[in-house]
């Protein structure tokens, strides 16, 4: 893993001062010692958590908010405060910043794939020379110019409807081709266009407090911001945490480092089944004690099962991705 405060390769397997799993265990451990954990957690599906979400049977989620509640009750009452909301905390990693120039393709998740002739090969570097022009990307966030935006005094300033379309939420704006493409989304909505003005012209803080659900509108009062996300990034502004800044992107990692090799593909699979088979006798462990017991044994499975040498691929190439990238990011 990326440190977020240095920018470096973190070793998550055997370091557990500096590693997300370790600290993760750490935590939910002390949640199943405190009742606070769902016994359901290990063995229930996502849709079955989401049920439980949605009847209001939690109190508090540790991952990425989850919307279900509010989708629920709202559908009954439009203005009811019912639902889950981040917390901004100053022990957070605030998700803002974070350098992607190529926005969110290639990655992990988006490809291309081509036939192996020149020529296919050269249509596809075509299409992606077209869908990475600012006048695509103007239109992928905020529709056609003339129907969804239009320039007033040379300012490109969206239309009446398309604020409305924004301003109503759901999936109304997204059926007419207003920021529903995310695969195409090349360049991140907080770069500019040429012409001055930022690509995404709905990404200003003033166009997100009109989309805001009366959930979102009391969190924004409450910590008195424009929209809730201010509060957590002020943490950021005040520096008692850190945001992406910092870090090379993982997308662009993903582009500029080797593809693993089978060798180190099967260390790092027999590494994570290592760890995923004692995620239930880690959160489960009565004491401290016998946590950190449970947790020095499975590093040493770990060293046993060569990690040393996956870690060494990982960091090389690592290092060597950030040396290519150092002249498109410029530090």
């Amino acid at each position: 893993m990326q440190s977020a405060v240095t920018g470096e390769l973190l070793n998550g397997y055997i370091n557990p001062e500096e590693s997300a799993f370790w600290i993760s265990m750490e935590f939910y451990n002390k949640l199943w010692n405190k009742n606070l954990l769902d016994p359901d957690s290990f063995t229930m599906t996502s849709d079955e958590a989401n049920t439980k979400c949605e009847a209001g049977q939690y109190v508090a989620s540790v991952n990425w908010k989850n919307s279900r509640l509010y989708t629920a009750a709202s559908a009954a009452d439009p203005e009811t405060l019912a639902g889950f909301v981040n917390i901004p905390s100053p022990n957070q990693l605030v998700f803002a910043d974070n350098p992607a120039p190529s926005g969110w393709f290639p990655s992990f998740t988006y490809y291309i794939f081509s036939g192996a002739t020149p020529e296919a090969q050269e249509a596809a570097m075509r299409l992606i020379n077209v869908v990475y022009s600012e006048e695509v990307q103007r239109a992928v966030y905020c529709g056609f110019e003339g129907t969804y935006w239009n320039y007033v005094d040379g300012v490109p300033t969206l239309t009446d409807e398309a604020i409305a379309l924004y301003s109503g939420g759901g999936d109304a704006n997204q059926y007419v081709g207003l920021g529903g493409a995310g695969p195409f989304c090349m360049i991140q909505t907080s770069e500019f266009h040429s012409d001055g003005y930022l690509l995404d012209l709905f990404d200003t803080p003033e166009m997100r407090a009109l989309g805001m659900t009366y959930l979102q509108k009391d969190v924004a009062a409450f910590y008195g911001v424009t929209v809730p996300a201010e509060a957590g990034y002020q943490y950021v502004l005040d520096g008692v945490t850190v945001d992406w800044s910092n870090t090379y992107g993982t997308e662009l990692m993903a582009c500029a480092m080797e593809p693993v090799t089978p060798d180190i593909g099967r260390i790092l699979t027999k590494c994570n089944d290592i760890l995923y088979r004692n995620i239930a006798d880690l959160v489960m462990a009565e004491t401290a004690e016998e946590f950190n017991a449970l947790r020095e044994s499975i590093i040493e499975e770990l060293k046993a099962a060569d990690e040393a040498t996956a870690w060494e691929w990982c960091l090389n190439e690592f290092n060597s991705a950030k040396e290519t990238l150092k002249p498109i990011m410029g530090y």
